[in-house]
């Protein structure tokens, strides 16, 4: 199976080959035209240039038939013109027939006229008197190529030089393509790593990844998840130990009495059955609780919505309370306004929000405090223009209040500022939690405030219908 290093360097060669090589064909191909535009330009120049000394010997003789001997002097005698080096050159007569030709007889038969040449007319005072068909090389055996071997011979070199340069071109692009596929592949490789570290059950030490790319988001991602899964590992490991301790106390209760009351050492009396009763209370608490989070941690709860007055959903929470209030001269109030929009939430899941927020005033109030309920609409924010207007709810109670570093923690599951307290008054150290994702799953939020040593507030906000 290929790595990711090797398919990235292969693509990377791939693409850079087919790169170089289209430029390499359109580098030759553009070469090749503008030597050949240049070479038929000098080769019309020359047809030029012979055509006029011709045109001044026609001139003096009147006729061409000195020509051949004119210009086919081979024996050193220097001639009036100059044809052009290494090509074929033909002359004709005004009817068209060759009266010279340097290529030969035996060229002259097989190629009676000069391929790919230039034909340039003679003329002497206005009338044309001949023809110069000036053509491709004289010296090669390819009598049909357009250009000389000189000229070949440059060409050649300059596509070698192409050539060359290419193979250059593609070993610095491998090599190049190496040293960026190693430095994108190399931080894949150590998450790679630290992934299978962290399958196994080690805790992997946070990827550095210094540069701004996606794979510095991808790394800060998974030092994200890496950090939460360690704090879920912990916080499981807690939750273990929190149940464990909590069904420890009433269970250890239940043992001492029962095994008092089969030892005969007490009697079942209506008290030591009371007591009894009243831890049995505490465990079935404890595990409706559980039972209610385990629900509410796997999306199971099932809400049954509609529109609620704010202030009816305050008078029936303070209804259930009403008697245990006065019970502990504790003062009810209730200031709730009557042009409030009605909130959607399900009923039910709402009397127990409001039943584990009173239960958990009640507890924390003294002898002749003050509960506060209080209703009023939530003031957005110019930057929540957007957000569902919301009803904010708030459950007031006199007391120590909360101190700050517990705020944030105060909504853990078995977190107590006061564990021993809240187990003698029945508390399961679940309420709160329980608040909190009944709230939030609802569309709404819960937060809580304090002034310590004065007072303490829960907030909850739940979306108009």
């Amino acid at each position: 199976m290929k790595t990711l290093r090797q398919r990235l360097t292969f693509t990377h060669t791939l693409v850079a080959l087919i790169a170089i090589i289209i430029v390499a064909l359109l580098v030759t191909s553009l070469i090749r035209r503008s030597f050949d535009e240049f070479t038929q330009q000098e080769i019309r120049r020359d047809a030029v240039q012979i055509s006029e000394g011709l045109a001044q010997f026609y001139e003096r003789q009147g006729n061409w038939e000195r020509l051949p001997a004119f210009v086919g002097n081979r024996n050193g005698a220097e001639r009036p013109i100059r044809l052009a080096p290494r090509r074929r050159v033909q002359i004709q007569d005004e009817q068209g027939n060759i009266i010279f030709d340097n290529a030969g007889p035996r060229v002259q038969r097989v190629l009676p006229q000069p391929p790919h040449s230039i034909e340039q007319p003679i003329t002497v005072n206005g009338q044309a008197v001949g023809m110069v068909v000036l053509g491709g090389s004289l010296t090669d055996d390819r009598a049909d190529s357009f250009l000389t071997q000189v000229e070949r011979q440059f060409l050649g070199r300059v596509y070698i030089s192409v050539i060359v340069g290419s193979i250059f071109a593609c070993l610095v692009a491998i090599g190049t393509g190496t040293l960026i596929t190693k430095s994108v592949t190399r931080p894949v490789s150590e998450l790679t790593n630290a992934a299978r570290r962290l399958a196994s059950g080690e805790q992997p030490q946070p990827l550095k990844l210094p540069t701004e790319t996606e794979l510095a988001e991808l790394a800060h991602s998974f030092n994200t998840m890496a950090s939460e899964l360690a704090r879920q590992e912990e916080i499981r490991r807690q939750l273990i130990a929190d149940i464990a301790h909590e069904l420890r106390t009433p269970l250890s209760v239940l043992r001492l009495q029962v095994e008092s009351l089969e030892d005969g050492v007490e009697q079942p009396t209506p008290d030591k059955l009371g007591m009894l009763g009243h831890e049995v209370l505490l465990l079935s608490r404890l595990v409706d609780d559980l039972r209610l989070l385990s629900l509410a941690d796997a999306g199971q709860l099932s809400f049954n919505t509609q529109p609620l007055d704010p202030r009816i959903v305050l008078e029936r929470a303070a209804a259930t309370i009403t008697s245990r209030a006065q019970q502990q001269q504790i003062t009810i109030h209730i200031d709730a306004q009557n042009t409030l929009p009605s909130v959607r939430a399900d009923p039910q899941r709402l009397a127990q929000v409001f039943g584990n927020l009173l239960e958990n005033a009640l507890r924390h109030t003294p002898k002749g405090g003050h509960i506060t309920l209080r209703t009023h609409m939530e003031q957005q924010k110019s930057d929540q223009t957007d957000k569902t207007p919301q009803v904010t709810f708030e459950v007031t109670n006199t007391g120590t209040g909360i101190a700050p570093d517990e705020l944030t923690q105060i909504f853990d599951r078995f977190y107590r500022a006061d564990r021993a307290r809240s187990r003698e008054t029945g508390g399961s150290g679940l309420g709160l939690a329980i608040v909190q994702h009944l709230v939030e799953a609802q569309g709404g939020s819960v937060r809580a405030s304090s002034n310590y040593g004065q007072s303490a507030t829960f907030h909850v906000s739940l979306p108009i219908a």
